[in-house]
C-alpha cells in the first residue's frame, strides 16, 4: 500500500512539475502568447497549452506505474482521477473569465493521458 501511495504521489508531482515548467519556459519563448490576465488569447496557444498539459499527464502516469510496479494502469487510472478532480477544482476556483476551453479539455483527457503512460510502461517492461 505504501508503495502504491508514493507512486501516485510522485506521479502528481511529476505532472505538476512538468505542466509548470512548460508553462513557465512557454511564457518566457513566447511573452506575448498570454494575456496579463494569464489567459491564452488564442486557439494556437490553446492547443499547446492541452498539448504540454496531457504530455506532462502521460509522463506522470508512466512515473506512478513505474514506481508501483504492479497494477500499472490502475495506478495510473488513480492518478488520472486525482488529477480530473484536481483540474476541476481549478477550474471552479478560477473567476469566469479566466475559464478557458482548454482548462476544460485538459480535465476531459487528462485521464486517458495517464492510462496511456501506465500503458507503456506495462508494455515497456512486459514487450510487445
Amino acid at each position: 500500500m505504501g508503495r502504491s501511495i508514493v507512486a501516485v504521489i510522485a506521479g502528481f508531482v511529476a505532472t505538476v512539475v512538468l505542466s509548470v515548467a512548460c508553462d513557465a519556459v512557454v511564457r518566457v519563448a513566447a511573452p506575448g502568447a498570454f494575456g496579463a490576465d494569464g489567459r491564452s488569447p488564442g486557439p494556437a496557444m490553446m492547443v499547446v497549452g492541452v498539448l504540454y498539459t496531457l504530455a506532462s499527464a502521460t509522463v506522470g502516469g508512466f512515473i506512478a506505474a513505474r514506481i508501483a510496479r504492479r497494477a500499472e494502469l490502475m495506478h495510473a487510472l488513480v492518478l488520472g482521477t486525482l488529477g480530473a478532480v484536481a483540474t476541476l477544482l481549478i477550474i471552479v476556483a478560477a473567476p469566469a473569465a479566466q475559464r478557458t476551453m482548454g482548462m476544460f479539455v485538459s480535465a476531459m483527457l487528462v485521464i486517458p493521458a495517464t492510462a496511456l503512460g501506465g500503458w507503456l510502461r506495462r508494455r515497456a517492461r512486459t514487450g510487445p
